[in-house]
């Protein structure tokens, strides 16, 4: 795993949460995670979503996003 600038070691986390999509971007939630080069989000929104993702420098960046099965 990669360091920030500082060279702390950055946050990780996961959130699950309905989806809001955007071009770069989507929000679980109240939080803001980007997407990564170019990667798009393929659920609909209102989807409920399992995200992984790292936190460099305070911007939350999608490393992985899952649909999360009803009754989870």
């Amino acid at each position: 795993m990669g360091t920030n600038g500082d060279g702390s070691v950055p946050g990780r986390g996961i959130i699950v949460a309905p989806l809001k999509a955007h071009p770069d971007r989507i929000i679980l939630g109240d939080r803001t995670f980007f997407l990564r080069d170019g990667a798009t989000c393929n659920y609909l929104p209102g989807t409920p979503l399992e995200v992984a993702y790292t936190e460099p420098d305070g911007r939350r960046d999608v490393d992985r996003i899952t649909p999360v099965q009803h009754g989870r």
